[in-house]
């Protein structure tokens, strides 16, 4: 075997700077090198040749180099050769061999039916054959789809070898129905799974049933349908394949295309007639699915065809909840399996209005009782929100909790939606919702103040939201801001403007001092000592903050609480309840 340097020497010597060798590989030295040899042609297309002379220029077709290749990999695969050298190229040809076969001119040659043959052996399970490459192919990829106790017309399906299965098929050794034992999916299965339209075509000239349902109740057509293959989808319906076949899951191949984003697919259903009100087990329809999915034009191609536009799924959330709900990519995106990706740049707001303008009912509620403008406002989607409020949905809508929206957005710190409900109210001579109390009796401002969102506090302020109000638990805004560390909103409620009661006690008789103290926030704790906070109030446990700071082990707090107790010329420190141990 001529050793690697002479290699690279010959590759020199024959190529030039056409190609090059690293690492023990040969790679073209630029794309363009490719393009420059390899022809954009069909299999009959000829090489270029100019005054009867062979150029280089397009001299190299895909399916003369799969052949070669192809032909190079079955042997290799056939061969009982062993060594590093050779079993290098042999996980080459575990990887590729199908890959190459699938783009081979099968033709009636002596040299073709011999590869044929032997692809056939490949395609066999059991035999040493196949055992040795899928082996080797297994290590490499840990591919899962491997059928499992399949026969070799569904394994040279899966792969799309079109001349092992019309071998196969010719011989009549193997049923065209017969399935793998885990999925019970059929060879028509399989190969329109995998795109492989040269193999369905055999398949159905051969009488295979486009109609066959695997383990979970899924056919040929849904596979091709879901996975956007329109050239084998049009094979399919072009022998009547049953268009509105439902899955396990009672979903169709309309559904699983319009989930998927396959537009051409959804086109070419629709033309056959797919139903679009059919609901799957969940209730939803492909519309439901289109919008789920986020792509305007099969939601615009549905309504086209009088999809019904306020179909409620099992939860009661209709097309116009989704898209009001999920306007944000990057809530969409953990939604979806991996490679299955979001539409670029989809805009739900377009979705929105299109819903709208086909008569989506803005009012209608789900089973949690949320509104599209409840879901819209709670998302922080501020496109939809807008939009749904210049469509005239109402203002005052609270969800089951009694959250009103300003108190939805003031937990999240939405402030440019804040804005909006704020001018609408104003505008619209609405009463309100400044100071209104949810379920909890907590206001916007207490919700804006804990969440330490200094914006939405702001505007609420500005608005004559009431500091001093508390909730069920006696809490204020203050008292939250304190106690969650929130420094900014602390001072600012801290101005003579605000007069925020810097002693105001809880339910359980606790200062925002107390609060603050007990969980650590040393700034805070220097702020309101500065701000004259009193020192040492008990709550009704007979606690102290001195002793929840001590407690929490806060060193730094405490430290704060003996220098202002010096300062203050107390006589003592003692006295104080402090933490009992051992």
């Amino acid at each position: 075997m001529v050793s690697v340097e002479r290699f690279k020497t010959i590759v020199r010597d024959l190529c030039g700077l056409l190609l090059c060798v690293s690492d023990d590989k040969v790679y073209l030295l630029h794309q363009t090198v490719r393009t420059f040899l390899v022809p954009e042609e069909s299999p009959e297309d000829k090489p270029s040749v100019s005054n009867g002379t062979l150029t280089w220029e397009k001299s190299f077709p895909r399916h003369k180099s799969n052949s070669v290749l192809g032909k190079i990999c079955v042997w290799s695969l056939h061969s009982d050769l062993s060594g590093t050298d050779f079993d290098r190229f042999l996980a080459y040809a575990s990887l590729n061999w199908y890959i190459h076969l699938q783009a081979f001119l099968w033709s009636d040659d002596k040299e073709a039916e011999k590869i044929q043959c032997m692809a056939v052996q490949l395609c066999t399970p059991g035999s040493i054959k196949y055992e040795r490459w899928s082996a080797s192919y297994y290590l490499q990829t840990y591919d899962a789809r491997i059928p499992e106790d399949a026969t070799s017309l569904i394994t040279a399906s899966w792969l799309g070898i079109s001349g092992a299965v019309e071998k196969i098929l010719q011989d009549g050794l193997v049923s065209k129905e017969s399935t793998d034992s885990k999925l019970g999916r059929s060879a028509l299965s399989w190969a329109a799974k995998h795109g492989h339209p040269d193999v369905v075509k055999l398949l159905l000239e051969k009488g295979a049933d486009f109609n066959a349902k695997d383990s979970k109740g899924r056919t040929p057509l849904l596979f091709a349908a879901k996975k956007g293959y329109s050239d084998i989808v049009k094979l399919l319906l072009k022998k009547e394949a049953q268009v509105d076949l439902q899955d396990h899951s009672g979903r169709t191949p309309l559904m699983a295309a319009a989930r998927k984003g396959q537009r051409d697919v959804v086109k070419l259903l629709l033309e056959a007639k797919a139903d679009v009100h059919l609901v799957d087990n969940s209730r939803r329809t492909p519309l439901s699915h289109a919008v789920f999915r986020g792509d305007f034009d099969i939601v615009k191609l549905l309504l086209e065809t009088e999809a019904y536009v306020n179909a409620s799924d099992c939860v009661g959330q209709t097309p116009l909840s989704y898209a009001a709900a999920y306007d944000q990519s990057d809530v969409m995106a953990s939604w979806f399996d991996a490679g299955a990706g979001l539409p670029a740049e989809s805009d739900y707001s377009e979705i929105v209005e299109l819903l709208i303008e086909k008569g989506a009912d803005v009012e209608l509620r789900d089973k949690d009782q949320d509104t599209p403008l409840l879901l819209a406002v709670r998302h922080g989607c501020f496109n939809v929100v807008k939009l749904i409020l210049d469509f005239g949905a109402e203002l005052d809508v609270k969800d089951k909790y009694q959250h009103t929206l300003l108190s939805l957005v003031a937990a999240r710190g939405y402030s440019e939606i804040m804005r909006i409900l704020l001018k609408e109210e104003a505008e619209g001579a609405k009463k309100s919702t400044t100071n209104v109390w949810d379920e909890g009796q907590e206001t916007p401002l207490s919700h804006a103040a804990a969440s330490g969102h200094f914006d939405a506090v702001k505007l609420l302020l500005e608005t004559n939201a009431n500091v001093h109000l508390s909730g069920e638990n006696g809490r204020t805004p203050f008292s939250y801001a304190a106690g969650n560390g929130h420094c900014d909103i602390v001072e600012l409620l801290l101005v003579p403007e605000f007069k925020a009661e810097v002693d105001s006690r809880d339910q359980n008789q606790r200062t925002p001092l107390s609060h603050a103290a007990g969980r650590g926030r040393s700034d805070v704790v220097e702020l309101l000592l500065e701000a004259g906070a009193m020192f040492d109030p008990q709550d009704i446990n007979q606690r102290t903050p001195l002793s929840y700071a001590t407690e929490g082990n806060h060193c730094d707090v405490v430290k704060l609480f003996l220098d202002a107790a010096t300062k203050s010329s107390r006589e003592s420190v003692t006295g104080h309840d402090y933490p009992q141990t051992g």
